[in-house]
């Protein structure tokens, strides 16, 4: 499957600035990996 966090819903299926929402996930959970955290990613529908 595909994970596309988004900013703001669009419409179903659809959303913008995904590719800001990404990064700052990206910079948030190295920041978590250096202090040695564990990083859980729960999905719901």
């Amino acid at each position: 499957g595909c994970i596309a966090p988004v900013t703001y819903l669009s419409g179903i299926g659809k959303g913008t600035t995904s590719k800001l929402l990404f990064q700052k996930i990206v910079s948030l959970c190295y920041q978590a990996f250096e202090r040695k955290e564990k990083v859980i990613l729960t999905i719901k529908s």
